[in-house]
């Protein structure tokens, strides 16, 4: 009992616990945690999106994104992700305007090799239908995910964690 307290008021959990943080595993945030750092976000990459090229013609562009019932697209060049275009921001331009011009390429992204959980840190400030995912190495688009997917794989980790703790 004295010895756990000890280790308690100088490690703040146990030995043990202190031996995992100095090898990079904080067990501080529980199972649900370590787990969503080990699950790649590209385990949810979809193709299931629009793609938009700087030779295409804006209007060429919004009939795509109508026709797939989507608002936003992704220009590219070749498979160089340039930047993100909206369907609200691209109706407010002129006819003639280049995509590069209309494309927001800063948008929000998310690196190939992320996990679950920087998944979830990135989209918690982001406001949209998908997130691009990108590898930052080629600047290539792999594909997107959405916050219901991200957000639907917390979920399912987070029950199956809860199952296995109570078994």
């Amino acid at each position: 009992v004295t010895a756990a307290l000890v280790s308690h008021h100088i490690y703040s959990h146990s030995f043990f616990d202190r031996q995992l943080l100095d090898r990079g595993i904080d067990i501080s945030q529980g199972r649900g945690h370590l787990e969503m750092m080990e699950i790649p976000v590209r385990d949810l990459v979809s193709d299931d999106f629009v793609t938009a090229h700087q030779s295409d013609s804006k209007s060429d562009v919004v009939e795509r994104m109508i026709a797939n019932a989507v608002s936003e697209s992704y220009l590219l060049d070749e498979k160089r992700f340039i930047g993100k275009l909206t369907l609200h921001e691209l109706l407010q331009q002129p006819d003639d305007i280049s995509l590069t011009a209309a494309a927001d390429t800063a948008a929000i992204s998310i690196k190939h090799d992320a996990s679950l959980m920087q998944a979830i840190e990135i989209a918690s400030t982001f406001v949209g239908e998908s997130i691009p995912v990108i590898d930052r190495d080629k600047e290539e688009l792999l594909g997107v995910v959405t916050e219901g997917d991200i957000f639907g794989l917390y979920l399912s980790t987070q029950n199956r964690i809860t199952d296995l703790e109570r078994s």
